[in-house]
């Protein structure tokens, strides 16, 4: 971290992140995975915050001939903050990595510290360092979800994470149920630039699936990550 502001610096310390790799790396699939990635660069990839134990595991499945493969590396997360904290580093092929968040749940009374726009921002720094293609999840959610439950109970994902970059087709049953508002657009992320736009996807947006953020450099993604970040004044 260059100039982190206080509360990034209050909630994230890769030093004080226990990390544990899994032996199976090595006596299951003979792979040297600390050749590969350091501690560190596990840590910021997670995202995780002070104080947690991180465990780096295989992510394997099986052949169509019952061989184990393994296709990624699952960094688990666990912190008194967080509900659920999974990533996994998929391989693709022909070499190139994706960062798939798969899950992650904050404890609603740390909410307001804006920490998933920290941890996205701290991974996608370490992500595009290493070359990775881009990061995935699903964004979860709808207007009723968000505000119908109990605050622990609620997801926000589909509303939260398309104003930090990430981006999918706006789907066609949400296109076909609202044309006024969206049948001008094909793409999420052309509705973040404008308030209406946003207000109207907070009102009328819907899960989005494989919501992606493209790493490549200048990428709307990373304008929309940047503006986010300098508007609510986070450093990471």
């Amino acid at each position: 971290m260059k100039n982190p502001d206080d509360i990034t610096k209050e909630w994230f310390d890769v030093e004080s992140v226990h990390v544990q790799v899994s032996d199976q790396f090595e006596k299951a699939l003979g792979w040297d995975i600390g050749s590969s990635f350091s501690d560190e660069e596990f840590v910021r990839l997670s995202g995780a915050l002070r104080g947690s134990s991180l465990y780096v595991l295989p992510e394997t499945v099986k052949d169509p001939d019952d061989n184990l493969r393994m296709d990624g590396i699952r960094l688990s997360v666990k912190h008194h903050a967080v509900m659920r904290m999974e990533r996994v580093i998929l391989f693709r092929p022909g070499g190139g990595f994706v960062l798939k968040n798969s899950k992650m749940r904050l404890l609603a009374a740390h909410k307001g510290n804006r920490l998933g726009a920290r941890i996205v921002s701290i991974q996608a720094a370490m992500a595009s360092e290493l070359e990775f293609e881009a990061i995935e999840l699903d964004a979860v959610g709808s207007c009723h979800e968000s505000f119908n439950k109990f605050q622990d109970d609620r997801w926000i994902g589909y509303w939260l994470w398309p104003r930090l970059g990430f981006d999918a087709p706006i789907p066609d049953h949400v296109k076909g149920k609202h044309p006024d508002e969206f049948g001008g657009y094909d793409r999420v992320s052309e509705l973040m630039f404008s308030d209406k736009d946003m207000l109207n996807w907070q009102l009328y947006g819907e899960t989005l699936t494989a919501a992606r953020f493209d790493l490549k450099e200048g990428s709307t993604s990373w304008d929309l990550l940047l503006r986010y970040a300098n508007t609510h004044g986070i450093q990471v």
